[in-house]
């Protein structure tokens, strides 16, 4: 994925997306024009949503976390869920057996990796 699309992704609330382009920002291999928006669009929704006075205290973190884009569950291993999606019409056993070879790190055993590839596929229905 471009760092134009997790941008746009990022900003229409995908917390993956944005902590995907904040390791991008991190490395240097974003162009500037876009980690300068994604900077930009982070520092509006902090002077809106954290710095108010009326806001708890107990509620800023929470916050502060959604500020940065990173509110919501951040899938933590996007290469697996990328592969099981481009290979719609395989058997989970297949995709399980095939996982280890393709990709540098795998949900766990072949067992736990079959059921990995059927819960993404049922949450993306």
């Amino acid at each position: 994925m471009t760092d134009t699309e997790l941008l746009a992704q990022a900003m229409a609330g995908n917390a993956t997306a944005a902590a995907e382009l904040w390791r991008h920002i991190n490395a240097g291999t974003t162009p500037d024009t876009i980690a300068l928006e994604w900077v930009k669009e982070v520092a509006f929704r902090v002077v809106e949503d954290v710095l108010p006075t009326e806001t708890s205290a107990n509620r800023r973190a929470e916050i502060a976390r959604s500020a940065l884009g990173l509110k919501g569950r951040i899938d933590k291993n996007p290469e697996f869920t990328a592969l099981v999606a481009s290979l719609p019409n395989w058997d989970p056993k297949k995709i399980a057996e095939a996982a280890p070879l393709l990709l540098a790190t795998v949900p766990g055993d072949a067992g736990q990796t079959e059921r990995a590839v059927r819960y993404i596929r049922k949450s993306r229905k």
